[in-house]
């Protein structure tokens, strides 16, 4: 079975990331489970979380949780959209919202194999000089 990996731009929020809707799909799609999947099941998780993350205590509890189920993270100054790309098609992304304000956005679902392909490349260059955090 060829399984391909789920990756995550996470702008931190004020809201638990198991209420964000890209959270929530990112999971439906296999992104965290609450024990070890088997071997032939297990998926690559990347997420890029904001540096200033771990200054909220209950945000970075939840990174550090989802560290602890395997994801993969690393920190960055600043994050260009929340997106999560699944498989080699689906994407989700979060985007500010220029007819509703400031504020607002507007949240896409995508299923383009070229597009999730494309912006794949964008996330590990965002990845290539993202730090790992304090406990990785």
């Amino acid at each position: 079975m060829n399984v391909l990996p789920i990756f995550g731009f996470r702008p931190v929020t004020n809201s638990s990331p198991f209420a964000n809707p890209l959270c929530r799909a990112a999971r439906e799609h296999g992104g965290h489970h609450r024990s070890a999947p088997p071997p032939s099941e297990r998926r690559t998780v990347r997420a890029i979380y904001l540096s200033d993350t771990l200054a909220d205590p209950g945000t970075a509890d939840h990174v550090r949780r989802f560290a602890a189920a395997g994801e993969e993270v690393r920190f960055a100054p600043a994050l260009p959209l929340k997106l999560v790309i699944a498989d080699a098609a689906l994407v989700l992304c979060d985007l500010p919202d220029p007819v509703a304000g400031a504020g607002t956005t507007t949240t896409l679902f995508i299923e383009h194999p070229a597009l999730a392909a494309c912006l794949r490349l964008a996330f590990h260059t965002v990845w290539a000089t993202a730090r790992p955090g304090p406990e990785s």
